[in-house]
């Protein structure tokens, strides 16, 4: 005779299966788990556990706040217009508590949201179990990066994924360096960091990764790595996973060979404005790493002598790649 289910397992079970395929089935999804969360009381915490695991977006949360509180402008601007107090706040905490993952774009909220947020954020942390976060800061115009971001940087954290503004005077670089400063402290399991900027956020972006011990896959991009920092971001123990610029701010002029490099690195892929960087980084650094996937991308076309001497570089990794990209 088959053990009989509890109600607890019986409900677990009719909400494991309504996982989503598509965004239209993820719609459907997220109804169905509000219509279950008022059916009974036991059914209730873990239906909005499930719903707002699944919720990526700011909005709702700050939605769940007393609609004569916040205001959304013609702008599409979300701020709040009333002073929020103890009740308001246990109401954000028992919502924002469930969350997981957030994708953020700043321009969305207004600074007075983001000074409010910051301010409670003093008293505790705003997302006690938030592990993935995404801040897309695209635009100058924006509040201050360090100010708006930091509610939500925690110790719970191990997906971030930042993008920096870009601006020709550089002003970047001062926020993205007291930003990712605070990473080592503010974030000590941090295991995959992905930074976009300019060449200015560089220096501020390899100083906190070579001090991120837990880190297995870090991703750059549209900087280069300055050469004072391969040798200490070699020798991360866990690094896995890796996405490097190469150009000619990283001098690569002495191929020996450094022991022990990447020893844990499965997987890389390099951008480099020339093929000869990408040879010497491989011989300076790759030749005793378990790679299993390598990407090499360049945008001009593969001189006969320079596809040589990668080659004859690629032969001296300790395992050659099962997967190999060059584009």
């Amino acid at each position: 005779m088959p053990h009989p289910l509890h109600v607890p397992d019986i409900i677990l079970s009719i909400l494991d299966q309504l996982e989503p395929s598509s965004t239209e089935s993820a719609e459907k999804t997220n109804r169905s788990l509000a219509n279950i969360a008022v059916v009974c009381r036991s059914w209730l915490e873990p239906a909005l556990d499930r719903l707002w695991k699944r919720q990526y977006e700011l909005l709702p949360l700050l939605k769940t706040l007393p609609s004569h509180k916040w205001n959304i402008d013609r702008y599409h601007s979300f701020t709040i217009v009333g002073a929020l107090n103890s009740r308001d706040w246990n109401r954000w905490d028992y919502y924002a508590s469930r969350m997981r993952h957030l994708s953020i774009l700043p321009r969305n909220f207004t600074q007075d949201l983001y000074s409010i947020l910051h301010s409670r954020s003093q008293s505790g942390p705003l997302f006690r179990h938030l592990t993935s976060l995404e801040w897309r800061s695209y635009s100058l115009a924006q509040p201050n990066l360090f100010s708006t971001i930091v509610p939500f940087i925690n110790n719970s954290l191990k997906h971030l994924l930042i993008i920096f503004p870009y601006s020709e005077d550089g002003n970047e670089g001062h926020e993205a360096a007291q930003l990712l400063s605070t990473l080592p402290t503010q974030t000590p399991a941090l295991k995959l960091l992905s930074v976009k900027g300019s060449s200015h956020v560089a220096n501020a972006a390899f100083e906190a990764v070579c001090s991120l011990s837990h880190l297995e896959t870090l991703y750059t991009e549209d900087f280069g790595i300055p050469q004072v920092y391969l040798v200490p971001l070699a020798r991360l123990n866990n690094l896995r996973r890796l996405s490097l610029t190469l150009n000619k701010y990283t001098h690569l002029t002495n191929p020996a060979a450094v022991v022990p490099a990447f020893h844990s690195l499965e997987a890389i892929y390099l951008d480099t404005t020339e093929p000869f960087y990408a040879t010497l980084f491989i011989l300076k650094f790759l030749t005793g790493a378990p790679l299993r996937e390598f990407t090499l991308k360049f945008p001009h076309f593969l001189h006969p002598d320079a596809a040589m001497h990668l080659a004859s570089a690629m032969t001296a990794l300790q395992r050659a790649p099962a997967i190999l990209y060059i584009c």
